[in-house]
């Protein structure tokens, strides 16, 4: 397991990583098509996802033997993550170009923490409840506020 300081720092990078993809994918997919960029990011990313994979199998949690069996224990709704994933690819292409990276980007993050607030709350798909709070509240409160202030002022 990752210890706090480089989870945070990997999470930081991983958050700048993503305004970046959205404005080369919106780039890719105003020079050539929409779609051929959504197919691109899959296919560009598959290489460092089966690197880490491959490295996950041999020295990490899975082992190729337990595979099949994990696989059938899988939850069926945890196989919608890739689908989610998709939608959010092809979302961005298309807002990118219209909304601009920082709005996008306000409204993904705002979203996604307010989201994810419920979700934690009710402890969906799997996840241990953690109620919201008042601090949690503000805390929402408050991205909403910024997404109003990036994309109004």
């Amino acid at each position: 397991m990752f210890a706090l300081i480089p989870a945070i720092v990997v999470t930081i990078l991983s958050g700048a990583g993503l305004s970046l993809q959205a404005a080369c994918m919106a780039a890719m997919g105003e020079a050539i098509s929409p779609s051929f960029s959504a197919v691109m990011a899959y296919v560009v990313g598959l290489g460092p996802i089966l690197i880490y994979f491959l490295i996950d199998l041999n020295i990490g949690k899975v082992r190729m033997k337990e595979l099949p069996a994990r696989i059938k224990s899988t939850k069926w709704w945890a196989w919608f993550g890739g689908l989610f994933g998709s939608f959010f690819i092809f979302f961005n292409i298309l807002s990118v170009p219209v909304l601009g990276v920082s709005t996008f980007t306000a409204y993904i993050v705002s979203f996604q923490i307010l989201s994810a607030v419920i979700l934690d709350h009710f402890g969906w798909v799997g996840l241990d409840k953690r109620r919201i709070t008042i601090w949690r509240g503000i805390g929402c409160m408050t991205m909403i506020g910024s997404v109003l202030l990036i994309t109004l002022l």
